[in-house]
């Protein structure tokens, strides 16, 4: 509500609304009333307050913000070796900046919380994992206008690539029954490894949660074989 002065005793004064946004008004009881609704950025106004003899200008601004919203979804996991890319993009509404009213991009994306070495870059998050980072990370990240901000939460999980660490070339003579036992190294602490195969070769059979490989090879099977 505004509020006025004037000296003289018992003078009657009026106030007007000269000029106006949509949906503003002024009450005979000199509230100003604003509905920012369809009205971003920068409203200005002009109150006039006279009393009949003489009369007062005053010129205001009101900022209408809408908060950013973000639109990516977060990524759930990164494999170890790999680079974490990920492009946060949002929307904000606003096209005049609140700081120095100037018409320019004033939204931006900045990390709140991660593991070391991770950054935000051009509303890029970027990490780079090591080996210690295998595992479950809480992660953060606020998009900001310089009034409002939004916030994502998300659980990036670092997972390491099983790799074969038994011999990837065997022998076996016709008559013999092959026992292979594929050996696979796992940095992540809570998986279970599946192991599955990819032959041509008839009656060879693959113990999923072991990893070993039974086969028994007959004379039409010499040769060199690929297996997947």
């Amino acid at each position: 509500q505004l509020q006025s002065f004037d000296p003289n005793n018992n003078q009657k004064l009026y106030w007007n609304l000269k000029k106006k946004p949509v949906n503003m008004m002024l009450t005979k009881t000199a509230e100003l009333i604003f509905s920012g609704k369809n009205n971003l950025d920068f409203n200005e106004y002009q109150i006039e307050l006279n009393d009949t003899i003489d009369y007062d200008i005053f010129s205001g601004s009101i900022y209408v913000n809408e908060i950013p919203t973000i639109l990516s979804t977060a990524p759930q996991y990164v494999n170890l070796t790999e680079t974490l890319d990920y492009k946060v993009t949002y929307e904000d509404n606003n096209q005049f900046n609140p700081a120095n009213g100037k018409k320019e991009k004033h939204t931006a994306a900045q990390l709140v919380k991660g593991p070391p070495l991770m950054i935000v870059s051009d509303d890029k998050l970027i990490w780079e994992p090591k080996e210690k980072d295998v595992g479950g990370h809480e992660i953060e990240i606020s998009v900001s206008d310089g009034i409002s901000n939004s916030t994502q939460k998300f659980t990036l999980f670092v997972n390491d690539r099983p790799s074969f660490v038994s011999a990837d070339s065997i022998a076996i003579k016709i008559g013999d029954t092959l026992k292979h036992i594929l050996n696979a190294e796992d940095l992540n602490p809570t998986t279970s490894l599946t192991y599955s195969i990819k032959s041509h070769l008839n009656n060879m059979m693959l113990n999923a949660a072991t990893g070993e490989i039974t086969w028994a090879p007959q004379k039409e099977d010499l040769g060199l074989h690929t297996i997947e």
